[in-house]
């Protein structure tokens, strides 16, 4: 029902009918549910026809060629797989994956949305909801308040930030999900809910408190003064949702009366809005204009659906605004920046926004579930397309962090709407240029996210809303053209002086970073590229460890070089976008500079490639750098465990006792385990309550051992016969471990663990025969190996990138299972995965 529900409407209501590519559609489909099920494997090897193995079933299934007959074999699919899946496969996970992967091929924005992201989504375009005011998140497996709301329930009864949340009612929450305590949480006004509260420093105590309309903060604001000590208010819009522009308009109010209506003028802050509701944009956006379009809904073949203009009941035109702008401001606050350039009422300052510019509509679906549909496009002033395009400020920033470990001073190329997969093409030609370009020495990440999730607007640290003040002490002009005509020699004067705290910044770190004229006598270098760990040359990296990329350069040319600058460029993330800083060499004078990186645990063998590339102010460019280097993967923990249950096998277990499960874990490894956690998790509800259910045994030696005492209780009122627990023991850096589900079994005669204790449980073991890490000009390669197992292994499946290549069954039940899959290589780094499952007579354990 849920598939037939969302392609009715993607074919009557997708904006774009050309991605109406019945193949395309179908083989997304399959992709997905390929990607969900261990047990199923796609094969397409022509355009006529799929191969679907479900374990042992196979069936060939044709492609649809027209839209019609999409439904129709889609449902052919899903019987076929319901046939033969595992019985304890999900069939209704599988036809979400069927939807979502369908829509994944439709643009980024169509999404189809299960019941609870359907809800989360609800309440964060509703703006409000019923709870207790805080905001949570885990951290060392505890449930945590990161903030309490000002003015709500939590916030008066006390509740602080590191207060840890025990107990929801009668649930522990030890390792529950964060969405699960979100749900207890959250509820009907004016209904209570007991919390269990430990704090750091006192004895765990319990509250009890009442739900309350809990209103989302989308707007902040602050009365400002310019340097010359003129009154700005600053308003920040962080969000399009339903309250936005009530609490704007509040904000406003609160600002102009208690300068008795002296502002000289108002920034909006829309950095980081990923836009929301349209009408809240469109409303905002009316506040400042007494004229002109603010937006229009463009349909297929540019057919105008709806337009909004402005009325006359806008702010007074003489009171000057400045919007700032990031490459987060999406959508909403898109139509928003668009409306006031365009219209000439607003200087946009910042950077370029996202680019998203889609309509999406919800569809409410079976089982509680939603379809996220694009259907149009928005146009600002002027027929402007924001699709793939974005805002283009009128003075454009450009961040530089002078850093001697973190150097940023390259412009950043941040993933923006044209660069997601599917995106929708521009359907206008029309781009801007920004009118200045300014770069600025900007605080480090850590100062710009204590900003971003600060309660209140403080501008100490903020560069860009301290330079959008300056901007008021100009003569300023009601035309947004004519304001920043008057503005040149401001910006000129700024843009002076941020080059002189670039030029000292980089002065602090010896590095000579001047101006100077170009001359005929040219500068040539002489590169040498380093790899250093503890002091030591090295050719090849370990994962799991730190090192120094050391670049050197000398100028034995005849020329000076001028604000010379390396930066790296790699497919791996830990090498990209590096920076060397040389400035100003004279010739036979040198420089060197020192990144330091950290190569993670779990970092898999690989040959990364790097490449250095320079850039000089004339011009001046050395040759570019490009070197291999190989990373050594740590070896992946064997751990082994078994455990004993209190009073297992007795008639009756006690209720609300405390009982105790004793789990001891082997690493059987020849090298010690990083970190190592062990969880139990109560997979049922609140007949179990987990007093103690996370360890960390830190690191086991090799052939050691590490203890576990977890502690739980059991509801008095239960009379089931099953509970479901789920043991869990990895090791936090190298992301290796055991995933296995326990099963409480309580009959009329005893009670015990399934799996049974009295055994050590093994993971299965993957062996590779083919050479990992090599380099290859072939197309193809050939992935060998085995997967053992003490019990007996259930099936093998292995992953290209994203691409499944490869699911074996093993019917026959055997301990070892050979496998073999050719590899069709890409051009650059190629990783595979390949995932081992057992079963025994017991529950499915897996191992990568």
């Amino acid at each position: 029902k849920i598939l037939q529900s969302s392609l009715y409407h993607v074919q009557s209501d997708h904006y774009n009918s050309s991605r109406m590519d019945s193949k395309d559609l179908f083989l997304g489909a399959l992709e997905a549910i390929q990607q969900t099920v261990p047990e199923i494997l796609v094969q397409c090897p022509g355009k006529t026809f799929c191969t679907v193995t479900v374990y042992q079933a196979a069936k060939r299934f044709s492609i649809p060629q027209q839209m019609e007959e999409l439904l129709s074999e889609l449902k052919t699919v899903l019987l076929f797989i319901q046939m033969n899946a595992h019985v304890e496969t999900d069939k209704r996970e599988i036809e979400f994956a069927v939807v979502r992967g369908m829509l994944d091929r439709l643009d980024p924005h169509s999404n189809f949305l299960p019941p609870e992201v359907l809800r989360e989504f609800q309440v964060s375009t509703d703006g409000q909801f019923g709870g207790l005011g805080i905001v949570i998140g885990l951290k060392e497996g505890k449930l945590s308040v990161i903030s309490p709301l000002s003015g709500t329930p939590a916030s008066r009864a006390g509740v602080k930030s590191g207060d840890h949340i025990l107990q929801i009612d009668d649930e522990s929450t030890v390792n529950m999900e964060l969405t699960e305590a979100v749900n207890l949480l959250r509820g009907r006004v004016g209904t209570t809910v007991a919390l269990k509260i430990e704090r750091k420093g006192t004895e765990s105590f319990s509250l009890s408190l009442k739900r309350a309309i809990i209103n989302i903060d989308a707007v902040q604001s602050a009365l400002l003064k310019t340097p010359g000590r003129k009154n700005v208010a600053m308003i920040r819009v962080k969000s399009f949702q339903a309250n936005t522009y009530r609490d704007f308009l509040k904000s406003y109010a609160k600002l102009q009366k208690d300068t008795k209506g002296t502002l000289a003028g108002l920034v909006l802050d829309l950095r980081n809005n990923p836009g929301g509701l349209l009408e809240q944009a469109i409303v905002l956006s009316d506040f400042f204009l007494q004229s002109g379009m603010i937006v229009a809904t463009v349909g297929p073949n540019r057919t105008v659906l709806d337009q909004s203009n402005a009325d006359e009941k806008g702010l007074d035109p003489s009171l000057p605004v400045v919007v700032l702008t990031n490459q987060g401001s999406a959508s909403a606050s898109e139509i928003v920046a668009g409306a006031l350039k365009y219209n000439d009422r607003a200087i946009v300052l910042g950077g370029q926004t996202f680019g998203k510019g889609s309509v999406q509509t919800i569809y409410k679906l079976p089982e509680d579930s939603g379809l996220k549909l694009t259907i149009a496009e928005y146009w600002t002033s002027g027929d402007r397309s924001i699709q793939s395009i974005g805002i283009t400020p009128d003075i454009y920033l450009v961040p530089v962090v002078i850093d001697k470990k973190n150097l940023d001073y390259v412009e950043n190329q941040y993933r923006l709407e044209k660069d997601l997969e599917k995106h929708l093409e521009k359907t206008s030609s029309t781009e801007d240029k920004p009118s200045f370009k300014l770069q600025y020495l900007a605080p480090t990440r850590e100062e710009e996210e204590e900003m971003e999730y600060s309660e209140t607007i403080d501008i100490q640290k903020d560069v860009v809303a301290q330079l959008s003040l300056s901007l008021f002490d100009s003569e300023q002009q009601n035309h947004r053209l004519a304001w920043l005509e008057q503005l040149k020699p401001v910006l000129q004067q700024q843009q002076k002086r941020q080059e002189e705290k670039i030029s000292k910044a980089f002065q602090a770190l010896n590095v000579t970073w001047n101006d100077l004229p170009k001359t005929a006598p040219m500068p040539q270098a002489q590169v040498k590229f380093q790899l250093i760990q503890k002091e030591t040359i090295v050719s090849q990296l370990k994962a799991g460890t730190e090192a120094v990329l050391k670049l050197t350069l000398k100028n034995i040319g005849k020329g000076p070089y001028v604000k010379l600058l390396g930066s790296t460029d790699s497919s791996n993330s830990i090498f990209k976008d590096l920076e060397f800083a040389f400035g100003t060499l004279q010739p036979e004078q040198s420089a060197t500079w020192e990144v330091p990186v950290k190569i993670p645990a779990s970092t898999p063998a690989q040959e990364t490639k790097i490449s250095v590339r320079f850039q000089e102010e004339h011009g001046h460019i050395p040759a570019n750098i490009d070197l291999f280097v190989p990373i050594q993967a740590e070896p992946k923990p064997h751990l082994s465990y078994e455990y004993k249950l209190e009073g297992a096998g007795e008639s009756t277990l006690p209720r609300k006792k405390t009982l105790h499960l004793k789990v001891n874990v082997y690493n059987e490894s020849p090298n010690p385990s990083h970190e190592t956690i062990v969880l139990l998790k109560n997979l049922g509800g609140k007949e179990l309550f987990i007093e103690k259910g996370r360890t960390s045994l830190k690191s086991i030696p090799a052939g050691g051992k590490g203890e576990v005492d977890f502690a739980f209780h059991i509801d008095p009122k239960f009379e089931g016969k099953t509970i479901p627990l789920e043991l869990s023991i990895f090791d936090n850096e190298l992301m290796g471990g055991i995933l296995r589900e326990l099963e409480l079994q309580m009959t009329s005669k005893k009670h015990f663990l399934n799996p049974p204790e009295g055994h050590r449980y093994n993971p299965p073991a993957i062996h590779i025969t083919t050479k990992i890490l090599q380099k290859t000009d072939k197309p193809n390669l050939l992935i060998q190996g085995t997967a053992e197992d003490d019990e007996q292994v259930k099936d093998i499946y292995a992953f290209l990138g994203e691409k499944k290549i490869l699911y074996q069954a093993n019917p026959e039940k055997k301990k070892s299972l050979p496998f073999s899959t050719p590899l069709l290589l890409e051009k650059g780094s190629n990783t595979v995965i390949v995932t081992a499952e057992t079963t025994g007579i017991y529950k499915t354990v897996k191992s990568g």
